[in-house]
């Protein structure tokens, strides 16, 4: 059975139509690679994560977690250790080390205490980074020797969602020792992964829809990550989408005709499945009763399911940016969005205006990363066109020029 999931994670039977790309995920890993999961934005990459850490293969013991909330390299070292103590396969062995004995003395008063502090996740978090006082390669030896130590026949798969989005933040925003304290972290990080002793023991799966790669080469140091196998997540094709709309229409009672599914799809062009999701619920909260015909539901696109969707989603796809790119290339990405954004045949690279300070390398530099993250594609004549139709109306509204008289 499969529920819309409007909002959150999609996990069990709800992460629909994924079995290649959770199949194709766990070969690589069994074949001992690290991998970096990269694609458009909304397209299930927490959810394909978090139902490979939900259904792990025998010999592996496997975490999730998610670190967009974390703005510096304690916070994710932090986080990794907080959730293996919560793994009983590695919570005793941390306890006998001299860090593991005092964060759980710390959690142990925190849970007694009768304040608001009591025992959650974050606060469990901010013990270990007072504990740990700045020292964030304290946490990573400790978790080297936990692992060294664990069964042999145990493995660890750390899932890390969303750290390309804590490395924008800092290599883009933070101060010049923060930056090099980041960039120390992602070395210590590849350490781990090259070390021999940990070969076919632990496996990293990272998870984000900036182009991480492309970030880690603007601030000189791509090899911090040129031993992990970068693996695509795209929108599902036509065939899986339509599956799922039977699916879903079938589970919920709430059975469209031919020409009304084949009109709900066509509105979206691309099928990212959260759009489709929120899409399909707007649809059926407007048209309670009498199932809508393909003209209504092309009508409740126009009208209802684009604001709600600009509303809960799509302002995301503008913040991302603004944390990815300098100012003067946020700047420009929305000049170019915009430009494409007015027709559906998009625009020609030539036609598009942008800064001065932009010279031609930016600009290539930046419509690629737009595309890579699934904004637009360029196609024959050197034109960005907008293969979501959602996505091409939100830019339009949202990067509209006023009107000067």
């Amino acid at each position: 059975m499969v529920r819309n999931v409007v909002g959150q994670m999609a996990t069990g039977d709800d992460c629909f139509g994924r079995d290649q790309e959770v199949a194709d995920l766990w070969r690589y890993i069994n074949n001992g690679e690290h991998i970096l999961i990269l694609g458009p934005r909304r397209t299930g990459k927490s959810s394909v994560m978090r139902k490979i850490a939900d259904d792990p293969g025998e010999k592996w013991d496997a975490i999730f977690l998610n670190v967009e909330g974390e703005a510096s390299p304690i916070g994710v070292a932090s986080a990794i250790l907080e959730e293996l103590f919560k793994h009983s396969a590695y919570k005793s062995n941390l306890e006998k080390t001299a860090l593991g004995g005092a964060i759980q003395k710390q959690w142990q008063a925190l849970r007694t205490s009768d304040g608001p502090q009591k025992g959650n996740s974050q606060n469990n978090i901010e013990v270990i980074q007072g504990l740990l006082a700045g020292k964030w390669q304290r946490a990573l030896d400790d978790i080297k020797e936990r692992i060294e130590s664990s069964p042999k026949d145990r493995s660890l798969l750390l899932l890390i969602d969303e750290l390309p989005i804590v490395a924008a933040r800092v290599l883009n925003g933070g101060t010049v020792a923060e930056k090099e304290d980041f960039k120390r972290f992602l070395g210590a990080l590849r350490a781990l992964r090259q070390n021999p002793a940990l070969q076919g023991r632990l496996a990293f799966v990272f998870g984000g829809s900036i182009g991480f790669n492309s970030l880690l080469e603007r601030h000189g140091v791509p090899a911090l990550m040129n031993d992990v196998s970068a693996y695509y997540l795209g929108p599902w094709d036509r065939a899986i989408a339509e599956d799922f709309l039977n699916e879903l229409c079938t589970d919920e009672e709430y059975l469209l005709s031919d020409e009304a599914k084949a009109a709900f799809l066509n509105c979206f062009g691309q099928f990212v499945p959260s759009h489709l999701q929120i899409g399909f619920d707007e649809l059926r909260t407007n048209h309670r009763g009498q199932p809508p015909t393909a003209e209504e539901v092309e009508q409740c696109f126009q009208e209802k399911i684009l604001d709600r969707a600009s509303s809960q989603l799509l302002s995301h796809y503008l913040n991302r940016l603004e944390q990815t790119f300098s100012e003067a290339s946020f700047t420009a990405a929305k000049e170019m969005l915009r430009h494409a954004a007015q027709s559906p045949d998009g625009v020609a690279e030539a036609d598009v205006n942008v800064a001065d300070e932009i010279d031609d390398e930016a600009f290539f530099a930046i419509c690629d990363e737009l595309r890579r993250d699934g904004y637009f594609t360029k196609q024959a004549g050197d034109r960005l066109v907008f293969e979501s139709h959602l996505l091409r109306l939100f830019f339009k509204n949202r990067l509209r020029q006023r009107t000067r008289g």
